[in-house]
């Protein structure tokens, strides 16, 4: 008797949804497709998926990380793969512990080899996630190494927040924050170069969360 992968594929993105829908039914997998996380919960109710292949941003709502933790509760067995363009979960405002060693997690910029997403599945359809198949735990971006208060503050820059603005939304002083800032843009090698490193932390801050570096 031959088993049949059944795969719930959630991503808001029509044309990438169809074209990744095209690819794993070429595979030889049965795919129910979701734009939405409210859209992928009733199919998921219905469809009974073996594996979840998830994008992170799925725009207003819940995430990608906030469905596949409703959906393992119904379903403990239930194999989660997240394909995403964002470099790591600390960027959706999660910590690395969200992802559980038994998650995959592929950025998008991966997929244009189809055989690679198919071993991803296949690897994560077995229970556990091979390293290469975890790419928020290796160092693909600048950022990498930042602390998640490092992160955050990083984040408020980028929002255009000053000091003394971050400094109430995190319950600190300035030069906390001050410090914080300082020691991240050291990490990531933004110098000091006259007044223009904040924007420059800026900058470095939505490229990063969007894969672009």
């Amino acid at each position: 008797m031959v088993f049949t992968l059944r795969v719930l594929l959630v991503e808001d993105d029509n044309l990438l949804r169809g074209l990744l829908r095209d690819v794993l039914l070429d595979r030889g997998y049965e795919v129910e497709t979701a734009s939405s996380a409210k859209q992928a919960i009733k199919i998921f109710e219905e469809f009974d998926p073996d594996l979840a292949v998830l994008d992170i941003d799925l725009g207003y709502g819940p995430t990608g990380i906030d469905l596949a933790h409703s959906m393992r509760k119904v379903n403990q067995s239930l194999s989660i793969l997240f394909l995403t363009h964002i470099p790591d979960p600390r960027f959706a405002g999660f910590d690395l512990d969200s992802i559980p060693s038994d998650f995959g997690y592929l950025h998008k910029d991966r997929i244009v080899d189809t055989d690679l997403l198919a071993e991803a599945i296949e690897s994560v359809a077995r229970g556990r996630a091979r390293q290469d198949f975890r790419d928020h735990s290796i160092a693909r971006n600048p950022m990498q190494q930042l602390s998640q208060a490092q992160l955050e503050v990083l984040k408020l820059v980028a929002k255009g927040k000053s000091n003394e603005q971050i400094a109430a939304v995190r319950g600190t002083t300035e030069r906390a924050v001050r410090g914080i800032l300082a020691r991240a843009l050291d990490i990531v090698g933004i110098e000091d170069d006259g007044g223009e490193r904040r924007v420059a932390a800026a900058i470095a801050f939505i490229r990063a969360s969007t894969g672009d570096y």
